[in-house]
Protein backbone atom coordinates (compact mmCIF):
# COMPACT_ATOMS: atom_id res chain seq x y z
CA UNK A 1 0.00 0.00 0.00
CA UNK A 2 1.08 3.67 -0.69
CA UNK A 3 0.14 6.19 1.24
CA UNK A 4 -0.77 9.60 0.62
CA UNK A 5 2.59 11.22 1.49
CA UNK A 6 4.14 9.28 -0.83
CA UNK A 7 2.35 10.80 -3.57
CA UNK A 8 3.28 14.61 -2.29
CA UNK A 9 6.85 13.44 -2.16
CA UNK A 10 6.66 12.71 -6.04
CA UNK A 11 4.77 15.72 -6.45
CA UNK A 12 7.95 17.41 -4.15
CA UNK A 13 10.20 15.91 -6.84
CA UNK A 14 8.85 16.78 -9.91
CA UNK A 15 8.04 20.72 -9.11
CA UNK A 16 11.91 20.47 -7.43
CA UNK A 17 12.81 19.16 -11.09
CA UNK A 18 10.27 21.92 -12.71
CA UNK A 19 12.99 24.51 -10.79
CA UNK A 20 16.21 22.58 -11.80
CA UNK A 21 14.83 22.59 -15.42
CA UNK A 22 13.49 26.38 -15.64
CA UNK A 23 9.85 25.63 -16.34
CA UNK A 24 7.03 27.80 -15.82
CA UNK A 25 4.67 24.58 -15.93
CA UNK A 26 5.02 21.32 -16.56
CA UNK A 27 2.47 19.08 -18.63
CA UNK A 28 2.49 15.40 -17.54
CA UNK A 29 0.26 12.99 -19.96
CA UNK A 30 -0.34 9.47 -20.46
CA UNK A 31 -2.72 7.16 -22.87
CA UNK A 32 -4.37 4.05 -21.97
CA UNK A 33 -1.60 2.01 -23.42
CA UNK A 34 0.02 -0.48 -20.77
CA UNK A 35 3.38 0.77 -21.47
CA UNK A 36 2.24 4.74 -20.71
CA UNK A 37 -0.36 4.79 -18.75
CA UNK A 38 2.29 4.87 -15.56
CA UNK A 39 3.11 8.57 -15.25
CA UNK A 40 -0.65 9.47 -14.31
CA UNK A 41 -0.78 6.72 -11.67
CA UNK A 42 2.47 7.48 -10.02
CA UNK A 43 1.91 10.91 -9.10
CA UNK A 44 -1.68 10.91 -9.02
CA UNK A 45 -2.54 6.77 -8.21
CA UNK A 46 -5.17 7.23 -11.52
CA UNK A 47 -5.56 4.69 -13.21
CA UNK A 48 -6.01 5.93 -17.10
CA UNK A 49 -8.87 3.80 -18.54
CA UNK A 50 -9.45 4.84 -22.38
CA UNK A 51 -8.90 8.23 -23.23
CA UNK A 52 -5.58 11.04 -23.29
CA UNK A 53 -5.62 12.85 -20.58
CA UNK A 54 -3.18 15.33 -18.46
CA UNK A 55 -2.29 17.26 -15.69
CA UNK A 56 -0.78 20.66 -15.46
CA UNK A 57 1.68 21.12 -12.72
CA UNK A 58 3.89 24.69 -11.57
CA UNK A 59 6.55 24.93 -9.17
CA UNK A 60 3.96 25.63 -6.53
CA UNK A 61 0.35 25.40 -5.69
CA UNK A 62 -2.23 22.69 -6.70
CA UNK A 63 -1.55 20.73 -9.92
CA UNK A 64 -4.90 21.01 -12.37
CA UNK A 65 -6.34 17.82 -14.33
CA UNK A 66 -7.79 18.21 -17.79
CA UNK A 67 -10.32 15.35 -17.96
CA UNK A 68 -11.48 14.21 -21.11
CA UNK A 69 -15.23 13.72 -18.72
CA UNK A 70 -16.83 14.37 -15.70
CA UNK A 71 -17.32 11.02 -14.40
CA UNK A 72 -12.77 10.93 -15.03
CA UNK A 73 -12.76 14.36 -12.90
CA UNK A 74 -14.64 13.14 -10.17
CA UNK A 75 -12.03 9.87 -10.14
CA UNK A 76 -9.08 12.08 -10.82
CA UNK A 77 -10.35 14.90 -7.93
CA UNK A 78 -10.99 12.15 -4.92
CA UNK A 79 -7.42 10.54 -5.30
CA UNK A 80 -4.48 10.79 -2.59
CA UNK A 81 -3.21 14.38 -4.71
CA UNK A 82 -5.27 17.08 -3.92
CA UNK A 83 -5.59 18.73 -7.38
CA UNK A 84 -8.42 21.01 -9.62
CA UNK A 85 -10.29 19.38 -12.04
CA UNK A 86 -11.52 20.25 -15.47
CA UNK A 87 -13.25 19.08 -18.01
CA UNK A 88 -11.66 19.18 -21.69
CA UNK A 89 -15.28 20.07 -23.80
CA UNK A 90 -16.68 17.45 -26.52
CA UNK A 91 -16.43 19.45 -29.07
CA UNK A 92 -12.59 20.39 -28.65
CA UNK A 93 -11.65 16.75 -27.72
CA UNK A 94 -11.04 15.51 -31.30
CA UNK A 95 -10.22 18.34 -32.42
CA UNK A 96 -8.21 21.04 -30.71
CA UNK A 97 -7.43 19.20 -27.06
CA UNK A 98 -4.86 20.81 -25.53
CA UNK A 99 -7.33 24.78 -25.57
CA UNK A 100 -8.40 24.39 -22.09
CA UNK A 101 -4.09 23.57 -20.95
CA UNK A 102 -3.17 26.47 -23.01
CA UNK A 103 -6.10 28.92 -21.49
CA UNK A 104 -5.24 27.64 -18.24
CA UNK A 105 -0.99 28.25 -18.90
CA UNK A 106 -1.87 31.49 -20.58
CA UNK A 107 -3.67 32.92 -17.48
CA UNK A 108 -0.80 31.93 -15.48
CA UNK A 109 1.67 33.82 -17.74
CA UNK A 110 3.62 30.67 -18.04
CA UNK A 111 6.16 31.33 -20.31
CA UNK A 112 8.79 27.90 -20.19
CA UNK A 113 6.79 25.34 -20.68
CA UNK A 114 7.74 21.46 -20.15
CA UNK A 115 5.77 18.52 -21.88
CA UNK A 116 6.53 14.72 -20.11
CA UNK A 117 4.60 11.52 -21.06
CA UNK A 118 5.46 12.86 -24.92
CA UNK A 119 5.36 8.66 -25.91
CA UNK A 120 1.62 8.41 -24.49
CA UNK A 121 0.43 11.79 -25.77
CA UNK A 122 -1.17 11.79 -29.14
CA UNK A 123 0.82 13.98 -31.97
CA UNK A 124 -2.95 15.87 -32.10
CA UNK A 125 -2.72 17.02 -28.51
CA UNK A 126 1.11 18.08 -29.19
CA UNK A 127 0.13 20.06 -32.25
CA UNK A 128 -2.90 21.86 -30.79
CA UNK A 129 -0.58 22.71 -27.81
CA UNK A 130 2.28 24.39 -29.44
CA UNK A 131 -0.60 25.58 -32.13
CA UNK A 132 -1.97 27.42 -28.81
CA UNK A 133 1.00 28.65 -27.22
CA UNK A 134 2.48 29.93 -30.38
CA UNK A 135 5.87 28.02 -29.14
CA UNK A 136 7.59 24.40 -28.82
CA UNK A 137 7.46 23.07 -25.31
CA UNK A 138 10.43 21.01 -23.91
CA UNK A 139 10.46 17.59 -23.97
CA UNK A 140 11.14 16.08 -20.29
CA UNK A 141 10.07 12.99 -20.51
CA UNK A 142 13.45 11.17 -19.77
CA UNK A 143 13.67 13.15 -16.77
CA UNK A 144 10.45 12.35 -15.50
CA UNK A 145 11.19 8.27 -16.42
CA UNK A 146 14.56 8.78 -14.25
CA UNK A 147 12.11 9.98 -10.92
CA UNK A 148 10.53 6.52 -11.51
CA UNK A 149 13.13 4.29 -12.02
CA UNK A 150 14.20 4.20 -8.34
CA UNK A 151 11.41 2.34 -6.38
CA UNK A 152 10.21 3.24 -2.45
CA UNK A 153 9.77 0.20 -0.53
CA UNK A 154 6.21 0.10 -0.83
CA UNK A 155 6.75 -0.06 -4.92
CA UNK A 156 9.10 -3.00 -4.23
CA UNK A 157 6.44 -5.00 -2.52
CA UNK A 158 4.24 -4.44 -4.71
CA UNK A 159 6.52 -5.81 -7.68
CA UNK A 160 7.11 -8.64 -5.51
CA UNK A 161 3.03 -9.22 -5.42
CA UNK A 162 2.98 -8.94 -9.22
CA UNK A 163 5.50 -11.02 -10.02
CA UNK A 164 3.73 -13.92 -7.66
CA UNK A 165 0.55 -12.84 -9.37
CA UNK A 166 2.14 -13.96 -12.81
CA UNK A 167 3.85 -16.81 -11.92
CA UNK A 168 0.44 -17.88 -10.42
CA UNK A 169 -1.40 -16.94 -13.76
CA UNK A 170 0.94 -19.18 -15.29
CA UNK A 171 0.22 -22.24 -13.27
CA UNK A 172 -3.64 -21.41 -14.31
CA UNK A 173 -2.22 -21.70 -17.41
CA UNK A 174 -0.76 -25.05 -17.41
CA UNK A 175 -3.45 -27.23 -16.46
CA UNK A 176 -5.05 -26.55 -19.16
CA UNK A 177 -2.40 -27.91 -21.63
CA UNK A 178 -2.19 -30.77 -23.24
CA UNK A 179 -2.45 -32.68 -26.45
CA UNK A 180 -5.51 -31.96 -28.07
CA UNK A 181 -6.42 -29.25 -25.88
CA UNK A 182 -6.99 -25.56 -27.26
CA UNK A 183 -4.33 -23.14 -26.58
CA UNK A 184 -6.92 -20.69 -26.58
CA UNK A 185 -9.19 -22.34 -23.84
CA UNK A 186 -5.70 -22.22 -21.51
CA UNK A 187 -5.33 -18.56 -22.45
CA UNK A 188 -8.66 -17.94 -21.55
CA UNK A 189 -8.59 -19.68 -17.90
CA UNK A 190 -5.47 -17.76 -17.69
CA UNK A 191 -7.03 -14.56 -18.34
CA UNK A 192 -9.97 -15.37 -15.52
CA UNK A 193 -7.50 -16.91 -12.95
CA UNK A 194 -5.55 -13.46 -12.95
CA UNK A 195 -8.91 -11.22 -13.25
CA UNK A 196 -10.05 -13.23 -10.07
CA UNK A 197 -7.03 -12.42 -7.87
CA UNK A 198 -7.45 -8.54 -9.06
CA UNK A 199 -5.40 -7.89 -12.07
CA UNK A 200 -5.59 -4.49 -13.49
CA UNK A 201 -4.43 -5.01 -16.84
CA UNK A 202 -2.81 -8.14 -18.84
CA UNK A 203 -0.90 -8.81 -21.64
CA UNK A 204 0.39 -12.45 -22.64
CA UNK A 205 2.08 -13.98 -25.74
CA UNK A 206 1.84 -17.61 -26.92
CA UNK A 207 3.25 -19.83 -29.27
CA UNK A 208 3.41 -23.32 -30.16
CA UNK A 209 4.24 -25.64 -32.85
CA UNK A 210 7.79 -27.20 -34.59
CA UNK A 211 9.35 -24.82 -33.57
CA UNK A 212 7.36 -22.67 -31.32
CA UNK A 213 6.47 -19.27 -32.69
CA UNK A 214 5.21 -16.55 -30.14
CA UNK A 215 2.55 -14.04 -31.07
CA UNK A 216 0.22 -11.77 -28.90
CA UNK A 217 -2.39 -13.41 -27.31
CA UNK A 218 -4.96 -11.67 -29.36
CA UNK A 219 -3.57 -13.58 -32.57
CA UNK A 220 -3.51 -16.82 -30.04
CA UNK A 221 -7.13 -16.22 -29.41
CA UNK A 222 -8.03 -16.12 -32.88
CA UNK A 223 -6.65 -19.62 -34.02
CA UNK A 224 -8.22 -22.75 -33.62
CA UNK A 225 -4.58 -24.44 -32.43
CA UNK A 226 -5.05 -27.71 -30.64
CA UNK A 227 -1.90 -28.87 -28.78
CA UNK A 228 0.09 -31.89 -30.62
CA UNK A 229 2.29 -34.58 -28.56
CA UNK A 230 5.70 -33.20 -29.00
CA UNK A 231 5.22 -29.51 -29.48
CA UNK A 232 7.52 -26.50 -28.14
CA UNK A 233 5.15 -24.61 -26.27
CA UNK A 234 6.37 -20.89 -25.08
CA UNK A 235 4.48 -18.65 -22.53
CA UNK A 236 5.17 -15.03 -21.90
CA UNK A 237 2.85 -13.09 -19.23
CA UNK A 238 2.79 -9.29 -17.92
CA UNK A 239 0.21 -8.98 -15.59
CA UNK A 240 -0.47 -5.66 -13.32
CA UNK A 241 -1.96 -6.76 -9.77
CA UNK A 242 -4.11 -4.33 -8.12
CA UNK A 243 -2.24 -1.14 -7.60
CA UNK A 244 -1.23 -1.26 -11.03
CA UNK A 245 2.79 -2.61 -10.80
CA UNK A 246 3.37 -5.06 -12.88
CA UNK A 247 5.37 -8.84 -13.26
CA UNK A 248 7.07 -11.20 -16.41
CA UNK A 249 7.38 -14.39 -16.94
CA UNK A 250 8.78 -16.05 -20.26
CA UNK A 251 8.48 -19.85 -19.60
CA UNK A 252 9.08 -22.84 -22.04
CA UNK A 253 7.63 -25.88 -22.25
CA UNK A 254 7.57 -29.00 -23.87
CA UNK A 255 5.17 -31.63 -24.57
CA UNK A 256 6.04 -35.13 -24.82
CA UNK A 257 9.55 -36.51 -24.55
CA UNK A 258 12.65 -34.79 -23.46
CA UNK A 259 14.44 -31.76 -25.95
CA UNK A 260 18.23 -31.72 -24.95
CA UNK A 261 18.77 -28.87 -27.10
CA UNK A 262 16.17 -26.72 -26.13
CA UNK A 263 17.52 -28.26 -22.21
CA UNK A 264 20.87 -26.92 -23.51
CA UNK A 265 19.47 -23.44 -25.05
CA UNK A 266 17.87 -22.73 -21.27
CA UNK A 267 20.62 -23.47 -19.34
CA UNK A 268 22.90 -20.99 -21.06
CA UNK A 269 20.22 -18.50 -21.41
CA UNK A 270 20.24 -19.08 -17.13
CA UNK A 271 23.76 -18.70 -16.98
CA UNK A 272 24.04 -15.71 -18.63
CA UNK A 273 20.63 -14.26 -16.56
CA UNK A 274 23.12 -15.19 -13.50
CA UNK A 275 26.24 -13.44 -14.76
CA UNK A 276 24.04 -10.55 -14.92
CA UNK A 277 22.47 -10.62 -11.94
CA UNK A 278 25.62 -10.67 -10.16
CA UNK A 279 26.32 -7.03 -11.94
CA UNK A 280 23.63 -5.38 -10.28
CA UNK A 281 25.10 -3.53 -7.65
CA UNK A 282 25.39 -0.17 -6.53
CA UNK A 283 28.45 1.69 -8.71
CA UNK A 284 28.01 -0.49 -11.87
CA UNK A 285 26.59 0.76 -14.68
CA UNK A 286 23.64 -0.85 -16.07
CA UNK A 287 25.87 -2.11 -19.39
CA UNK A 288 27.84 -4.29 -17.28
CA UNK A 289 25.27 -6.27 -16.43
CA UNK A 290 24.29 -6.58 -20.35
CA UNK A 291 27.91 -6.93 -21.10
CA UNK A 292 28.11 -10.07 -18.61
CA UNK A 293 24.65 -11.76 -19.89
CA UNK A 294 26.48 -11.45 -23.68
CA UNK A 295 30.14 -12.40 -22.65
CA UNK A 296 27.95 -16.05 -21.45
CA UNK A 297 26.03 -16.55 -24.26
CA UNK A 298 29.82 -15.83 -26.45
CA UNK A 299 31.69 -18.27 -23.88
CA UNK A 300 28.76 -20.71 -23.93
CA UNK A 301 28.70 -20.52 -28.37
CA UNK A 302 25.14 -19.18 -27.79
CA UNK A 303 25.91 -15.90 -29.14
CA UNK A 304 28.79 -14.22 -31.73
CA UNK A 305 30.91 -11.03 -30.12
CA UNK A 306 29.41 -7.74 -31.34
CA UNK A 307 31.61 -5.68 -33.82
CA UNK A 308 31.93 -1.96 -32.82
CA UNK A 309 29.38 -1.06 -35.33
CA UNK A 310 26.45 -3.21 -34.15
CA UNK A 311 23.84 -1.85 -32.36
CA UNK A 312 23.81 -2.99 -28.77
CA UNK A 313 20.37 -5.12 -28.47
CA UNK A 314 19.03 -4.97 -25.18
CA UNK A 315 18.42 -8.24 -22.62
CA UNK A 316 15.94 -7.02 -20.28
CA UNK A 317 14.39 -3.35 -19.35
CA UNK A 318 12.54 -2.27 -15.79
CA UNK A 319 8.99 -2.28 -15.14
CA UNK A 320 6.73 -0.86 -12.67
CA UNK A 321 3.54 1.10 -13.69
CA UNK A 322 4.28 0.47 -16.95
CA UNK A 323 5.09 -2.49 -18.44
CA UNK A 324 8.05 -1.24 -20.23
CA UNK A 325 10.37 1.45 -18.47
CA UNK A 326 14.05 2.84 -18.21
CA UNK A 327 16.74 1.17 -17.59
CA UNK A 328 17.08 -0.48 -20.85
CA UNK A 329 19.38 -3.27 -20.16
CA UNK A 330 22.19 -2.84 -23.22
CA UNK A 331 25.77 -2.57 -23.13
CA UNK A 332 25.65 0.94 -24.31
CA UNK A 333 23.37 1.86 -21.29
CA UNK A 334 26.00 4.22 -18.88
CA UNK A 335 23.80 4.72 -16.31
CA UNK A 336 24.95 4.23 -12.58
CA UNK A 337 23.06 1.53 -10.59
CA UNK A 338 21.50 2.40 -7.40
CA UNK A 339 19.34 0.78 -4.84
CA UNK A 340 15.41 0.30 -5.84
CA UNK A 341 16.17 -0.01 -9.69
CA UNK A 342 13.86 -2.88 -11.07
CA UNK A 343 15.60 -5.27 -13.75
CA UNK A 344 13.83 -7.92 -15.99
CA UNK A 345 16.27 -9.86 -17.77
CA UNK A 346 15.37 -11.70 -20.37
CA UNK A 347 18.20 -12.28 -23.05
CA UNK A 348 17.22 -15.14 -26.30
CA UNK A 349 19.08 -17.66 -27.64
CA UNK A 350 17.75 -19.62 -30.81
CA UNK A 351 17.91 -23.14 -31.69
CA UNK A 352 18.66 -24.86 -35.18
CA UNK A 353 15.47 -24.54 -36.29
CA UNK A 354 14.71 -21.16 -35.64
CA UNK A 355 13.00 -21.20 -32.52
CA UNK A 356 13.78 -18.28 -29.79
CA UNK A 357 14.57 -19.93 -26.02
CA UNK A 358 14.02 -17.62 -23.26
CA UNK A 359 13.56 -16.94 -19.59
CA UNK A 360 12.66 -13.86 -17.59
CA UNK A 361 14.14 -13.86 -13.94
CA UNK A 362 12.75 -10.07 -11.82
CA UNK A 363 15.56 -8.00 -9.54
CA UNK A 364 15.77 -4.95 -7.58
CA UNK A 365 19.10 -3.71 -7.10
CA UNK A 366 20.01 -3.26 -3.25
CA UNK A 367 23.04 -2.30 -1.33
CA UNK A 368 24.26 -5.85 -2.02
CA UNK A 369 23.60 -8.55 -4.03
CA UNK A 370 20.33 -8.27 -6.03
CA UNK A 371 16.80 -9.38 -5.11
CA UNK A 372 15.33 -12.07 -6.73
CA UNK A 373 11.96 -11.67 -6.94
CA UNK A 374 11.10 -14.30 -9.30
CA UNK A 375 10.63 -17.92 -7.98
CA UNK A 376 9.88 -20.75 -10.70
CA UNK A 377 12.34 -23.00 -11.47
CA UNK A 378 14.99 -22.37 -13.80
CA UNK A 379 13.59 -25.43 -15.76
CA UNK A 380 11.65 -26.86 -19.24
CA UNK A 381 8.30 -27.59 -18.03
CA UNK A 382 7.32 -31.08 -19.48
CA UNK A 383 3.57 -31.90 -20.22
Amino acid sequence: MIFPQEYQSRLASVQALMVREGLDALIIGASAQIDQRGSLRWLMDYYLSVYEECIVICPEGVPVYFAHDSLAAFHAGNGPLPLETRVIPPHLYATDPAVPAADYLRSIQAKSIGVAGTAGLSARFILSLTRQIGHAVRDVSMELARLRMVKSPAEIELSRVAVRLNEEAMWAYLKEVRPGALESDALAKGYAFAIGRGAEDQYWMSGSGNPAVVSHAVLSLGRTYRWKDEDNSVIVIEVSDTGGHYGEIWQPLKLGARDLELEEALAAVVRSIQAAAEMIHSGNTVGQVAAAAEASLVKDGWAVPRNAQEPAAPIGHGQGLDAWEIPSISKDNTELIVPGMRFNLHPVVTKKNGQRVSYCDCYISTDGAAERLSTLPYDVIYI
